[in-house]
């Protein structure tokens, strides 16, 4: 989230890669499986976790790789913002199509994770970031 420019070895921006295309890809992957998991009294579900900065994301499609000019604030809303756009989509679509799976998207909160390592604000507010975000939830398996 908020990372430095660099593009993946596929070539694409890291960010629009990691949270758009990868789950574009695997969620085409597994839309066969789903379809036919899904019945009338249970619908598979396909659940994004997107986040509310999507709401700033615009889409340049004549820059969408964000080559000419980068912003790391824009690059993660962009790419929130096409992972929301393509689950309506493929909502739509399935539903349409009498599939019975449902495609969801959710913002979790602010939850503390290494997630904000390269926004500057959250460790200089550190205290505050306590007493707001959510607590990174550690499950172990118990034997």
């Amino acid at each position: 989230m908020f990372c430095p420019y660099s593009r993946t070895t596929d070539g694409y921006e890291s960010q629009f890669q990691v949270n758009y295309l990868s789950h574009f890809l695997i969620t085409n992957l597994l839309l066969p499986r789903l379809i036919s998991s899904g019945t009338t009294e249970r619908f598979a579900r396909i659940v994004n976790v997107s986040s509310c900065a999507h709401y700033g994301g615009r889409l340049n499609f004549d820059d969408l790789q964000m080559e000419k000019m980068y912003s790391r604030y824009n690059a993660y809303m962009t790419s929130k913002l096409s992972q929301v756009i393509s689950g309506t989509h493929f909502n739509a679509r399935l539903a349409s199509a009498g599939a019975k799976v449902s495609v969801l998207s959710c913002h979790p909160g602010m939850v503390r994770t290494d997630l904000y390592q390269h926004v500057k604000w959250f460790k200089v507010l550190r205290f505050f970031v306590r007493l707001i975000f959510k607590v990174k939830l550690i499950f172990r398996r118990f034997c």
